[in-house]
């Protein structure tokens, strides 16, 4: 059962790495440096496949896990403590991430149509370029 260990130590670096990413993901400022952003972004979604490819592996050895001994049985409960204590910790700052890149947007947005609606003002005071069809011949 040693491999169980293993891949739950890996597993939980994999998620170490991956709230490493979301602190940089954090500190990106997206109009600044959108490289930055894309490969901190591509790294996480390949950290999230091998935490997927893992997460199968250990569904694959988790029926013996009864076999274990008591003290083996209480290292795995340590790891998986820090583990769901580290994906707490991600599920916040992607909530945070989340809640300011949609607060951005709304401003965004909010300019936006205070762009437009300036736009349609101002076409109200442009000068008329087409030639009136119909003449009033009483004055």
């Amino acid at each position: 059962m040693h491999d169980l260990t293993a891949l739950y130590r890996q597993e939980l670096k994999n998620y170490k790495h991956l709230l490493e990413l979301t602190h940089r993901l954090q500190k990106v400022d997206e109009f600044e440096n959108p490289q930055d952003l894309e490969t901190i972004l591509a790294e996480r979604k390949k950290t999230l496949e091998k935490i997927s490819a893992f997460e199968e592996r250990i569904e694959a050895l988790k029926e013996n896990i009864n076999d274990l001994s008591a003290r083996e049985q209480q290292r795995l409960a340590g790891i998986t403590n820090e583990i769901r204590e580290t994906i707490k910790e991600i599920v916040g700052l992607d909530e945070r991430i989340g809640a300011k890149l949609r607060a951005e947007k709304d401003d965004v947005s909010h300019k936006l149509s205070k762009v437009r609606h300036g736009r349609k003002a101002l076409k109200g005071y442009a000068p008329r370029r087409t030639i009136p069809r119909f003449l009033d011949k009483r004055f």
